[in-house]
């Protein structure tokens, strides 16, 4: 994509002159190898690895986590009362961890 602007610029003592700038902005482009994770039947107590690649076909450096951001946290939190927040949080540690992905963050 191309942006531009114009700007004006005075000169104490000087000319009034016009400054046009100009910008070629590129984006990073993540890709995953898979639409879908189909881990199939999985048994109580067992573990299925599934392996997907990550790309990034631009230029641009692209950086990656796994992790829900703090803010779809936060607002899932507003809605919640503080005493049920704590037992939820209590909960979460001691549960065992459903999904993982290694490694959890990255750059592309």
């Amino acid at each position: 994509a191309v942006v531009s602007t114009q700007s004006t610029g005075n000169i104490i003592g000087g000319p009034i002159f016009s400054l046009r700038m100009q910008a070629h902005v590129t984006m990073p482009d993540l890709f995953v190898s898979s639409d879908t994770l189909d881990f199939g039947d999985v048994k109580c107590g067992e573990c299925c690895i599934i392996t997907i690649q990550l790309f990034n076909n631009n230029q641009v450096p692209c950086s990656w986590t796994s992790r829900p951001s703090s803010a779809a946290k936060k607002k899932k939190e507003r809605m919640i009362p503080m005493y049920r927040r704590k037992q939820v949080a209590k909960m979460e540690k001691e549960a065992p961890q459903e999904f993982q992905l290694i490694p959890s963050s990255g750059h592309l």
